[in-house]
């Protein structure tokens, strides 16, 4: 429910504006010179670098640590970890990159289809329906892609290719999202501009 308010609310402010870049060097550039909102917004800017930087250097710990327990750092480190999944793990490995790249390619040929659709040709019921994952949960989801891919003549239930679709339809809204904002970007004269 609240994926589906933030998504009408979006249509609504959107709804009629047209939106598009202009580019060009400016003249000059002036820095702005007041020193608490730089200081604020440095002090901002940190934060959100920051917090992202520890949750990778916390799995990163965690990836060379022998055990770790109430202490602040791990009691031991160790490489053993990186060596099995290089020398064992390298079938799934491949998997996961062939099903994570399927995904992608569906999910770009897809999205900037749809993106054109809904940005140039006003298509919202195309923008809604696009956007259901996002208000499915994904076990729902996950589900229906078995009831109704588990019999013939459709009966892809424990192939890469039915991982793959559902991978691509899962991440498909944010993939979507990220293109229409490119294609908002592009003011429509310039695409008829031959």
């Amino acid at each position: 429910m609240v994926a589906a308010i933030f998504f009408w609310l979006q249509r609504l402010a959107t709804k009629g504006k047209d939106y598009g870049t202009v580019s060009g060097k400016p003249k000059s550039v002036k820095l702005n010179a007041n020193r608490a909102v730089t200081t604020s917004l440095f002090v901002f800017t940190s934060l959100v670098v920051l917090l992202p930087v520890l949750t990778v250097l916390s799995v990163f710990m965690q990836s060379i640590a022998t055990t770790w327990g109430a202490d602040l750092l791990p009691r031991g480190f160790t490489l053993e970890h990186y060596q099995t999944i290089f020398t064992r793990s390298t079938d799934n490995i491949m998997n996961s990159i062939i099903l994570a790249g399927g995904a992608l390619v569906i999910s770009v040929i897809v999205a900037t289809l749809v993106s054109y659709f809904v940005v140039r040709q006003n298509a919202t019921k195309l923008d809604f329906i696009a956007s259901i994952p996002l208000v499915v949960p994904g076990i729902a989801l996950g589900i229906a892609f078995i009831q109704t891919f588990n019999t013939a003549p459709l009966q892809l239930t424990g192939t890469a290719f039915i991982l793959i679709v559902a991978y691509a339809i899962r991440r498909m809204p944010y993939m979507i999202r990220s293109t229409m904002g490119s294609m908002m970007a592009i003011r429509s004269d310039i695409e008829e501009a031959q």
